[in-house]
């Protein structure tokens, strides 16, 4: 892709070569599948252009051609890629720049509500204000958690979830002491427990108390949420038996029905203390290997 850059700009000019490198890395960031059926390794186009810089050229000197909505989502998922690949974007001036300029927009859309209610949709590079706002230091996981500890309202949209997720990515241990908190349920409604829940099982990073505490979650939903999550990120886990026998004796039964349905076999005997008749024969037709359709 590199190389197809320089030969385009060579031929067609630099502005023709960025907006198909621009519209490319679009594409690997929203459809990964459809590059790689095309035989590009998304993977190593996006890193390339980190490496070489040319991706904050790209989308802050160079993006013409290109619309201000694919810009931004290129911007936020350019963020989003660095924050879970270890990317340090303050080594590019580009994206150092950015950082700088929008460093205060987390702290003063969160102190606004300006996302609170249901209707609020946030920019469309909101992934990179959030980013910013933590990789400059200018906002506090800390402050942000004891915020979202007294939020009622039981609907969130992307902007909370991907906060969460932000936070839970560099500061664990404080979404982990709030749900360990004996109030946590009472003060904390079932759709922020539920985002914080799989914010933290989608790194890896739950206590066996905490995952007690989903698994024994008043709210089916929240709960199911977060069994489903571990299920889901079990190879995350370096202690991943520990965390997943916290919940198998889940009252909840489509918690239970997916466990039995999904976990691998190895994990099956934690099952063994499940109530539910349907959910056991699950469990011994998967042992036996017979098909449960």
């Amino acid at each position: 892709m590199i190389d197809l850059y320089s030969a385009i700009s060579d031929s067609a000019g630099k502005e023709r070569a960025n907006k198909l490198v621009l519209s490319a890395i679009h594409e690997a960031f929203h459809k990964p599948n459809k590059m790689t059926k095309l035989g590009h390794n998304t993977d190593e186009l996006i890193m390339a252009l980190f490496e070489l810089k040319l991706l904050g050229e790209l989308l802050f000197e160079s993006s013409r051609g290109s619309s201000h909505e694919e810009r931004e989502q290129i911007l936020s998922q350019s963020f989003l890629y660095a924050r879970n690949n270890g990317i340090n974007l303050l080594e590019d001036p580009h994206f150092a720049v950015w950082i700088k300029d929008n460093s205060g927009r987390l702290n003063q859309d969160i102190d606004s509500s300006r996302y609170s209610n249901y209707w609020g949709r946030p920019p469309e590079d909101y992934i990179a204000m959030i980013e910013a706002g933590f990789i400059s230091g200018d906002s506090d996981p800390a402050h942000i958690c004891k915020r979202y500890y007294n939020i009622k309202r039981n609907y969130c949209n992307p902007f909370d979830s991907e906060l969460i997720k932000s936070i839970a990515s560099r500061k664990p241990e404080l979404l982990i002491k709030l749900v360990e908190d004996v109030d946590f349920v009472k003060n904390v409604s079932y759709s922020f427990r539920s985002i914080i829940y799989t914010g933290l099982i989608s790194f890896g990073k739950l206590s066996k108390k905490a995952a007690r505490k989903i698994r024994s979650d008043s709210s089916e939903e929240a709960s199911d949420s977060g069994v489903r999550a571990i299920a889901t990120n079990l190879h995350k886990f370096p202690n991943a038996a520990e965390i997943l026998s916290q919940v198998m004796d889940t009252k909840h039964f489509s918690s239970a029905k997916y466990l039995a349905e999904n976990v691998p076999k190895e994990y099956l005997p934690f099952m063994a203390v499940c109530q539910d008749q349907r959910v056991r024969e699950i469990v011994v037709n998967r042992m036996h290997g017979v098909s449960n359709v």
